[in-house]
């Protein structure tokens, strides 16, 4: 099978060689207008062309002190790729009779699967909700807000809590095929994944891990390991898909709106999620009413958020 070449940036970096994620297989579930559920085994290729066109937007980013711009920085230039992350915005009203195109929306999840993930495992997965009437029990499950029932597309980010076992040997075959690694990175990833996702039979192995690597960060440097914090790893991920999503979305003249109030069990009932599945976040989508403004909003300044070196 052959897979795109096509690259937006994104990647993981291994032995100096930079890498790109490979093409959706079995990653997106697309939602019919009847049929809103976790739904195994079905496949999306998804689009290879570039979203990020940003209406015309130059072609070369602001030159370094050097004179010399990065060549991932000459895609759409740095300057216009700021101002659409200035003017995203959460918004909470939708115009309810104006569906998201079937085209556009493909693009928007292509754009959230070319985010970076944790040894390329990709875990988050999209559940994409159109019904209405699903679209309204999603509501109930989160809290009520009435975007989820007006918006007409609400996607649900989740997780893969089996990730490692569902996409380890697929990734590696098609990073494979593609020249992305060697025989002998494989190993290492199959290697240090085993470490970090395997829970052992009957979990043993992920008590023995719980209780050993807090003392072993005593004597060296020891990393938080998947299978003991499944739900931050995952939302770590999924977060990154989601900005790439939203972001995309703007660039479409979409809005959205991130949500976390949810409850867990409610949305794993209307979405039929199994129980290794974790949802994360919840994103209305659509476009704005026409009478909106968009909401005025403020950032502190970046001496007060960014620390040189270290904290100070």
């Amino acid at each position: 099978m052959g897979f795109s070449r096509f690259r937006m940036g994104s990647g993981r970096r291994q032995s100096g060689l930079a890498t790109d994620a490979p093409a959706v297989i079995r990653v997106v579930w697309i939602a019919g207008e009847s049929n809103s559920r976790w739904q195994p085994g079905q496949t999306h290729a998804g689009t290879r062309k570039d979203l990020m066109s940003l209406a015309n937007a130059p072609t070369s980013a602001t030159p370094e002190a050097d004179g010399q711009s990065p060549p991932s920085m000459n895609a759409i230039g740095l300057e216009p790729l700021l101002e659409l992350i200035r003017q995203r915005r959460s918004v909470r009203g939708f115009d309810a009779g104006r569906p998201v195109p079937e085209a556009v929306r493909e693009k928007l999840l292509e754009a959230a699967i070319w985010a970076p993930s944790g040894y390329n495992l990709q875990p988050t997965h999209m559940i994409t909700v159109t019904d209405s009437a699903r679209r309204s029990a999603l509501r109930a499950a989160c809290m009520g807000q009435k975007s989820v029932e007006q918006a007409p597309l609400v996607v649900v980010f989740v997780g893969d809590g089996k990730v490692a076992a569902n996409h380890l040997d697929l990734v590696i075959a098609q990073d494979m095929e593609i020249g992305g690694i060697n025989a002998q990175y494989e190993q290492i990833l199959r290697k240090y994944v085993g470490i970090g996702f395997s829970p052992g039979p009957l979990g043993i192995g992920r008590l023995i891990k719980s209780l050993l690597f807090p003392l072993l960060r005593y004597f060296a440097p020891v990393p938080s390991l998947p299978v003991i914090e499944t739900r931050y790893w995952l939302a770590k991920q999924a977060a990154l898909c989601a900005m790439n999503f939203m972001l995309a979305a703007k660039a479409a003249g979409l809005e959205t709106c991130p949500m976390e109030g949810f409850d867990d069990r409610r949305v794993r009932r209307v979405l039929g999620l199994p129980a290794h599945i974790q949802p994360i976040l919840v994103v209305p989508v659509g476009y704005a009413p026409p009478d909106h403004t968009p909401p005025a909003k403020s950032r502190l300044p970046v001496d007060r958020l960014v620390h040189r070196e270290k904290w100070d």
